[in-house]
């Protein structure tokens, strides 16, 4: 599962797919970007 959070409201979502063209179901806009999972967060120097 992939995290999203919606720039707009802050509202999450989680996902099977890695798109982040979707509409925030709470706001409705499409300003969704996906959360760095914690190994990818670790890896970032």
């Amino acid at each position: 599962m992939t995290s999203f959070t919606c720039v707009e409201c802050g509202y999450r979502i989680e996902s099977d797919l890695q798109e982040t063209r979707k509409k925030c179901p709470y706001c409705g806009k499409e300003s969704i970007s996906r959360e760095l999972s914690a190994t990818e967060l670790l890896e970032d120097d």
